[in-house]
């Protein structure tokens, strides 16, 4: 028990360790997620007035809230597509490699215990989140109650869905926020404004602003998980677990 205490108290208090030069700029990470964002919501409004004048208001809005969960799942597939895009036009024009972005050894600590004890802190924060909304008459929609339309609207397989949100998604935005946009912040700032900075662009990026808070704390721990071990690996397991659980969960 105190060997665990000792892991816990030096992983919290220890100082951040030292990374090597990235061979990308903080400017070059922004742009970068912020090129794919700006990408994204042309394409997505782009294709909403592009529908508005082939068919008309009425109809172009019918079929999107009638389709929402395709229009949903389809947005998010689009975003990781700019997302690497752009990642790899960087890597490619800095000579930066997959290693540079944090695929490391990490501890057995901080691959078993530590993102179990982060599941747990995340699950308090987020069901004290809903709590509050729930005191304040709010009800928004879900990301796995998007899911499960779609999965009810029989076009997208059960597997498949877990392929996405618990392998595919947490490990493309470990790469992206943390190993390429906090490596590449760290270039500008200070470990705590850097941390923040890829938190805030997180969730920023899953533009939702009611969700914006969750997002926010749930990147600022995956930040920090990957400033203490200089790893993409435990954050990994630690946003697959969070987002298969969370699935799980509200489909059974």
């Amino acid at each position: 028990m105190s060997f665990l205490f000792q892991n816990f108290r030096d992983f919290l208090t220890a100082p951040f360790p030292k990374f090597s030069r990235a061979k990308w700029t903080a400017t070059d990470a922004t742009v970068a997620v912020l090129g794919a964002t700006i990408v994204l919501s042309a394409v997505i409004f782009g294709g909403y007035f592009f529908a508005v004048k082939i068919f008309g208001e009425l109809a172009a809005a019918t079929a999107v809230v009638e389709h929402f969960a395709v229009v949903f799942v389809g947005a998010l597939l689009l975003q990781i597509f700019f997302e690497m895009a752009f990642l790899i036009i960087v890597m490619r024009r800095r000579g930066g490699k997959w290693g540079d972005l944090g695929f490391e050894r990490a501890s057995l600590f901080s691959m078993t215990l530590l993102p179990i004890a982060l599941f747990g802190i995340g699950v308090l924060l987020q069901e004290g989140y809903f709590s509050g909304l729930k005191v304040l008459d709010i009800s928004p929609t879900t990301d796995p109650q998007i899911l499960h339309r779609a999965i009810s609207e029989k076009w997208l397989p059960l597997p498949v869905i877990f392929i996405f949100a618990g392998v595919l998604a947490p490990i493309l935005e470990e790469m992206l926020f943390r190993g390429f946009l906090l490596r590449g912040l760290l270039e500008k700032f200070s470990p705590k404004m850097a941390l923040f900075l890829s938190a805030f662009f997180f969730a920023a990026a899953h533009l939702s602003a009611t969700f914006f808070p969750v997002y926010l704390a749930l990147g600022l721990l995956l930040g920090f998980v990957f400033l203490r071990t200089k790893s993409l690996f435990p954050g990994i397991f630690f946003h697959a677990i969070n987002n298969s659980v969370a699935l799980f969960l509200f489909l059974s």
